[in-house]
């Protein structure tokens, strides 16, 4: 799954190279594209780093429902290959619909939309 997501949003840069309102939407979930990366705006608590905090929160939460099952084994990817995003550095609030879309692309990053084979 983790492969997959990575591919995704690979394409997803390349087909909305030109597009900044999309680019800057899936900007927390390039974090998890580089461990090292990662781990840099989670020692400095980064907007983005908690941004991602909480769209992971959000789908920590749904993964119990049917729709959304498959997120407990992208989540337990991530786990092990060392993301640790177990606690939210500095709170932040984001408008109730931009962390929605930002999770409706974490969804669609979870299936081969944006990539080419």
């Amino acid at each position: 799954m983790y492969k997959v997501f990575i591919k995704n949003i690979d394409g997803f840069e390349k087909l909305f190279a030109n597009d900044e309102e999309r680019l800057k939407l899936a900007e927390p979930l390039y974090l998890l594209k580089d461990i090292d990366t990662f781990n840099e705006h989670k020692r400095k608590g980064s907007r983005l780093f908690n941004n991602l905090i909480l769209i992971l929160n959000k789908a920590s939460v749904l993964k119990n429902e049917t729709k959304y099952h498959f997120l407990g084994m992208f989540l337990n990817e991530l786990h092990l290959q060392y993301f640790d995003f177990t606690t939210i550095q500095k709170p932040i609030s984001i408008k109730k619909e931009i962390l929605d879309s930002q999770f409706d692309l974490l969804f669609q990053f979870m299936f081969p939309a944006y990539y080419e084979k």
